[in-house]
C-alpha cells in the first residue's frame, strides 16, 4: 500500500507505472527524483490506481503535459507535480478530483490565467467536506521534508502552490471559497491586477505568498484579520497605498514589502505622511502656470512703475534747472 523510490536513478516511467497499476491496494506512490528528463506518460491506458491517494513526481525533470490519466484517481487527496518542466495549462479537470487538497504544481513551465476550477476543489471549500479525508495511518510515515514527516493523509496542510510558473492575468476572486486552503504560493509568475478582496475570506490561510509578479493597487486592509497567517509576502510588484496594520501583519518584516516603491507606512519605515498625495501633486502642476504669470505680470507692472518714477524725476529735475536762475536774477 505504500510505496517509495525517490532519490534513486530508476528510469522508464511508462513502464514503472504500468507495472505499478497492479498493486491493487496502494495508496501512496512517490516515484519523484528519477526518470532524469523523460516525458511524462499520457497515455490513458495507465490505469487502475483505484486506491491511490497520494501521488508524487517531482524533481525529475519530466517534459510534456499534465496527464489525463491523472483526472481517474478519484480518491487522490495530494498530487505532487514540482520541480519538472510540465507545459501547458491547468486542465480543466482539476476540480473533479473529489478528495483533493494537496497541490503542488511549482517550478514548471505551465502557463495561461489561473482557472476558476481550482476554486471549486470540494475538500477546500468546506470543513465539512474535509471531514471525510481518510484517517487511517500510513503503513510508513512520509516525510516531507528532514524533520517533518506525516503518518496520516489528513495531517498534511491544505495548500495550492502555482509559484514559479508563467501564468498570467489576474488572481481569481472566486479563490476566496477556498475556506479550508492553509498555504497559498502564486509567486515567481506574471500575475497582474490587484489582489482581490476575496483572499480575506481564507481564514485559516498561514501562508500567502504573491511575490515577484506585476500586482498593483493597494493590499488589502482587511488581510490583518487573517489571524493564523505566519508568513506573507507581496514583494517585488508594483503596489501602493499604506501597508496594513494590526494583528499578524505586526510581525511582517520589511522584506515581505520590498520592491514596492509606492508603499508606505510605519512597518517599512516610510511615512505615509511625508509623501505627497497625487491630488496635491495635481494641484501643485496646475499652479505653476499662474504663478508664472503673476510673476511675469508683476514684474512688468514693476517696471512700468520705475520707468514713470525716473521720467518724472527727470522732468522735475529740468524744472528745477529752470526754476533756480530766474530766482538769481531777481
Amino acid at each position: 500500500s505504500f510505496f517509495s523510490i525517490t532519490g534513486n536513478s530508476f528510469t522508464n516511467i511508462t513502464n514503472t507505472l504500468q507495472m505499478l497499476k497492479r498493486c491493487k491496494d496502494l495508496t501512496s506512490l512517490m516515484v519523484g527524483t528519477n526518470f532524469k528528463g523523460e516525458t511524462i506518460p499520457q497515455d490513458e491506458t495507465i490505469d487502475g490506481f483505484e486506491k491511490l491517494q497520494v501521488l508524487t513526481i517531482d524533481d525529475c525533470p519530466l517534459v510534456g503535459q499534465d496527464p489525463l490519466w491523472i483526472s481517474n484517481l478519484e480518491n487522490l487527496g495530494m498530487l505532487d507535480l514540482s520541480l519538472n518542466q510540465l507545459t501547458g495549462q491547468i486542465p480543466s479537470w482539476i476540480d473533479g478530483l473529489g478528495f483533493l487538497f494537496f497541490l503542488d504544481i511549482s517550478s514548471n513551465q505551465l502557463s495561461g490565467n489561473i482557472p476558476t476550477a481550482l476554486s471549486k476543489l470540494p475538500m477546500l471549500l468546506s470543513e465539512r467536506n474535509a471531514a471525510k479525508l481518510d484517517t487511517r495511518f500510513l503503513e510508513l510515515p512520509a516525510f516531507w521534508t528532514p524533520l517533518r514527516q506525516y503518518r496520516t493523509v489528513g495531517a498534511f496542510p491544505s495548500k495550492l502552490c502555482l509559484d514559479n510558473n508563467n501564468f498570467t492575468g489576474v488572481i481569481p476572486p472566486e479563490i476566496g471559497q477556498l475556506k479550508m486552503l492553509d498555504i497559498l504560493n502564486l509567486s515567481s509568475n506574471s500575475l497582474t491586477g490587484e489582489i482581490p478582496q476575496e483572499i480575506c475570506n481564507l481564514t485559516n490561510l498561514q501562508t500567502l505568498d504573491l511575490s515577484d509578479n506585476q500586482l498593483t493597487g493597494a493590499i488589502p486592509s482587511a488581510l490583518s484579520d487573517l489571524h493564523f497567517l505566519s508568513r506573507f509576502d507581496v514583494s517585488n510588484n508594483k503596489l501602493e497605498g499604506e501597508v496594513p496594520s494590526g494583528g499578524q501583519f505586526d510581525s511582517f518584516s520589511n522584506s515581505s514589502y520590498s520592491g514596492n516603491p509606492k508603499l508606505c507606512g510605519p512597518m517599512i519605515n516610510n511615512d505615509c505622511n511625508s509623501r505627497p498625495s497625487s491630488a496635491s501633486g495635481k494641484r501643485r502642476n496646475n499652479l505653476r502656470p499662474a504663478l508664472v504669470i503673476g510673476i511675469t505680470a508683476g514684474g512688468l507692472i514693476a517696471l512700468i512703475l520705475l520707468a514713470c518714477f525716473l521720467i518724472a524725476r527727470l522732468a522735475y529735475d529740468d524744472h528745477t534747472e529752470n526754476v533756480v536762475p530766474l530766482r538769481s536774477r531777481r
